[in-house]
């Protein structure tokens, strides 16, 4: 009987938030209520699909320039850099891990995490090439690709340098 109680109250909680999100209800839930479907993990909104879903989307290009000038894909680890959209951009993360700390890096660039981020980036990359193939400057940058209205033209992708970053000149420990 208890757990009728418990899934009935978190099922009416989890109504009367949906309900207060929409804007002509005029609503607003109780603080206490807040606080219950936060700790439970009830809070919902639905920003992400309306009424304004985001319309900004893209991908990484992580560049490096070795000692000898070359440009090199620092993401992929291999060939030159390349800008134009992957087959499927979600790929191009290594898993769900790695795509939150990206698109956090792009969404929030006061975040703090570049410089650390740029030297893992030197560091991998360094540890696996030696003498003139070694990265001395990295570039990151993301390919911001924006939906318009219906009925606009699709505009051209625009390259977005978040930051660059020379890496450190140690070498790699032996």
């Amino acid at each position: 009987m208890v757990s009728h109680v418990i899934v009935l109250s978190g099922a009416l909680l989890g109504l009367a938030l949906n309900l207060a999100n929409l804007p002509w209800m005029g609503t607003e839930i109780p603080v206490t209520w807040r606080r219950v479907a936060s700790v439970t993990r009830l809070r919902q909104n639905w920003r992400m699909f309306a009424p304004f879903p985001s319309t900004a989307d893209g991908w990484y290009d992580m560049e490096g320039i070795t000692i000898n000038g070359a440009r090199v894909d620092l993401w992929r680890g291999e060939g030159e850099p390349n800008d134009t959209k992957p087959d499927d951009v979600a790929r191009t993360y290594r898993n769900t891990a790695w795509r939150k700390y990206l698109v956090n890096i792009w969404y929030d660039a006061y975040t703090g995490h570049h410089p650390y981020f740029g030297r893992y980036l030197c560091r991998n990359w360094n540890e696996r090439h030696g003498g003139a193939q070694r990265v001395t400057l990295i570039y990151v940058n993301y390919v911001l690709e924006v939906t318009p209205p219906p009925g606009q033209a699709m505009p051209a992708p625009e390259k977005v340098e978040i930051w660059r970053q020379r890496c450190p000149d140690d070498p790699p420990a032996q």
